[in-house]
């Protein structure tokens, strides 16, 4: 519908998922895993994960996080071993887990010991890099717009990440 057509839509389409989606969602699920983590709460490790699936309704967004939770998995595992994170991947393995991306983000976080603040700041850069990069390819715009974006929401990056911190589970 071309309602992102140009640099300044592209920002406010961005900033917009930021503040009013990711924060919500994916973020909040970040927070809570790392929290869950730290307490060593296997058993709402798996809730959170199941929540998740839940609130991801379309198949093709719902399967790409679980990949990429997996791919995370295997490129930490590598690294190092925790026992908590065995565990979830026994979950995985007897399906009463679904490995999303968010709660694994979270759940490594923790466990590198990566102060939340930190760890939602660079969620939430990942996550804005990631949707640049596609608005970069499809609006079409110029790969320096696309760096003037990032650069410009790294302030709203940084207050998100701390409103993330305060939001509860309800």
């Amino acid at each position: 519908q071309r309602i992102v057509h140009d640099r300044q839509t592209a920002k406010e389409f961005v900033e917009n998922m930021l503040k009013y989606n990711l924060k919500y969602n994916d973020g909040a699920f970040v927070k809570m895993s790392y929290e869950a983590t730290q307490n060593g709460d296997l058993e709402l490790l798996l809730n959170l994960d199941n929540e998740c699936n839940s609130l991801k309704c379309p198949k093709e967004i719902r399967q790409a996080s679980q990949k990429l939770g997996l791919r995370l998995i295997k490129i930490f595992k590598r690294r190092d071993s925790f026992s908590l994170m065995e565990d979830y991947e026994k979950a995985i393995q007897n399906r009463k887990s679904n490995s999303h991306y968010c709660i694994v983000f979270g759940m490594y976080a923790a466990l590198m010991k990566i102060p939340l603040r930190e760890a939602l700041l660079g969620f939430y850069y990942t996550s804005v890099a990631g949707m640049i990069t596609n608005a970069v390819k499809l609006v079409p715009l110029g790969q320096l717009d696309g760096q003037d974006i990032l650069f410009s929401l790294y302030p709203v990056m940084e207050k998100v990440a701390l409103e993330t911190i305060e939001i509860d589970r309800d």
